[in-house]
């Protein structure tokens, strides 16, 4: 009888540590599940943060490339005079006119710099005649993810390289493009002789300017422009 009673409570000390193991396992497996969970969180956290940081960075700098744009239009042309030629102004030039602080860092957080490409268009004036580009060049390249959600804080004129096959928006590009935020716009990298790999941040200003001139009274000739010196009203 007793040794029937002490083979009774083996099985339930068995079956109790057993009962035991699996709460343990469980409790522990909810453990790193939560931890993964908050790793991740903090990861997306951190990585939104860089996109906002970036993306007002970028904006400063493509306002001072509109500024430069419109205030040396005649001087870009000259230095364009083909249709697809192109041209290169670099950071320091927007620096050294003060079209930029001298605190700003010519970097982007991945270390691209930020450098202006500047396409002829057309000769006909008449039609867009430049087209300007900010982009960042060198550096480490950006996840997709990562680099798709900076262009979204840039605007509908930011954007981000794509490698030949990838997709920008639902289409699929057969050459690396510059791919405009969620696809709105597109160009082949090489319409801005920019050599940029995959993963570097861009800004269209012929997307968000035109030709990145306005309808204020400009007081120097801008060639193929006439309206641009010319008042439609009395004072």
């Amino acid at each position: 009888m007793k040794l029937k009673r002490a083979a009774t409570g083996l099985r339930k000390l068995r079956t109790s540590r057993g009962g035991w193991a699996i709460e343990a396992t469980g409790a522990l497996s909810l453990l790193v599940m939560l931890i993964g969970f908050g790793m991740y969180n903090e990861n997306r956290s951190n990585n939104q943060r860089m996109a906002e940081i970036a993306a007002t960075h970028h904006k400063t700098v493509a306002n001072a490339a509109s500024a430069y744009i419109r205030d040396h239009y005649s001087l870009l042309l000259a230095a364009v005079p083909n249709v697809d030629s192109t041209t290169k102004v670099d950071f320091a030039t927007l620096v050294n006119e003060e079209y930029v602080s001298r605190t700003l860092s010519p970097n982007n957080p991945w270390g691209q710099t930020m450098t202006l490409r500047v396409r002829r268009s057309s000769t006909d004036p008449n039609k867009v005649q430049l087209e300007g580009l900010v982009l960042g060049e060198g550096g480490t390249a950006v996840p997709h993810e990562l680099a798709r959600e900076v262009s979204q804080y840039i605007g509908a004129e930011g954007g981000y390289t794509v490698a030949s096959g990838d997709y920008c928006g639902t289409e699929k590009v057969i050459a690396n493009t510059l791919c405009g935020t969620r696809g709105v716009w597109s160009r082949p990298i090489a319409n801005f002789g920019a050599p940029t790999a995959p993963g570097h941040i861009a800004s269209a200003l012929f997307f968000k300017d035109g030709m990145v001139v306005n309808d204020y009274l400009y007081r120097k000739h801008v060639p193929g422009k006439p309206e641009l010196n010319t008042m439609e009203t009395y004072l």
